[in-house]
């Protein structure tokens, strides 16, 4: 009997300790990820162009969250963008969700991570402000998930995280890549510090993940076709592309 009221009880400090409602939206600032260390650069000029968050819609704020938001298309997008956890009731059903703080968002926090791994393996990543970025190579990212849980277990709760990132060249030569980084912890009790723990320990691998893929020789992402794009057999073409981007 005992152990049958474990995973409920879990649940309920779970809600409980997050915020006062299970059904209500909290906020959760994770750390910054540390700059990395570049001891000599090479190769053509990248720039991050874009990373899009094409997590699917079911996993997006629902109707019972639209309605709390008040202007349904702005607010709800706003709180999409920062959507970084699902916080349960004590039946571990949905409930609100953990959000990043108003003036961050998801794909900038993956973006900083892409940069610095691009950088730790001696790529040239420019900033927008920096001269070149119009002319530099475009990457672009794609995030295909990016989310913390709860799952009940007898007596304990498992916080879960997982986030996956689709990472692709300018042109259908270029390698492309998909890294993932995960975490899991048994706890007692699901305190914020708890998942904030859960969820920088995925990111950290979700960034080491990036860096052995791109540092690879074999992933061609250090290849010659980076350090000369002009050796690229597609370099006119990716020009092309770039310059097309920044004239619209």
């Amino acid at each position: 009997m005992r152990g049958s009221e474990g995973p409920g009880l879990a649940l309920v400090l779970a809600a409980l300790l997050l915020s006062g409602c299970a059904f209500t939206n909290d906020t959760l600032a994770l750390s910054s990820p540390a700059g990395s260390v570049v001891t000599r650069e090479h190769g053509a000029a990248l720039r991050i162009e874009r990373v899009t968050d094409a997590r699917s819609l079911e996993d997006r704020p629902d109707a019972r969250t639209r309605r709390r938001a008040g202007s349904p298309a702005e607010a709800v997008g706003a709180i999409a963008a920062r959507r970084i956890g699902r916080k349960r009731n004590a039946f571990g059903r949905p409930g609100g969700w953990l959000l990043l703080p108003e003036d961050e968002r998801v794909e900038d926090l993956v973006a900083q991570r892409l940069r610095n791994a691009l950088r730790a393996c001696g790529l040239r990543v420019l900033e927008p402000e920096e001269p070149g970025w119009p002319e530099a190579i475009p990457i672009v990212a794609v995030i295909e998930r990016f989310e913390a849980d709860l799952e009940p277990g007898l007596g304990w709760i498992q916080l879960v995280f997982e986030a996956r990132l689709r990472v692709e060249g300018p042109a259908a030569s270029w390698p492309g890549l998909v890294a993932a980084g995960r975490a899991r912890r048994a706890r007692l009790v699901a305190t914020r510090r708890a998942f904030r723990e859960t969820i920088e320990q995925g990111l950290d691998r979700l960034s080491a993940d990036l860096r052995v893929r791109i540092c690879d020789p074999a992933a061609g992402w250090n290849s010659e076709r980076i350090r000369d794009p002009a050796a690229d057999p597609d370099a006119e073409r990716i020009r092309d592309a770039a310059a097309g981007q920044t004239s619209e």
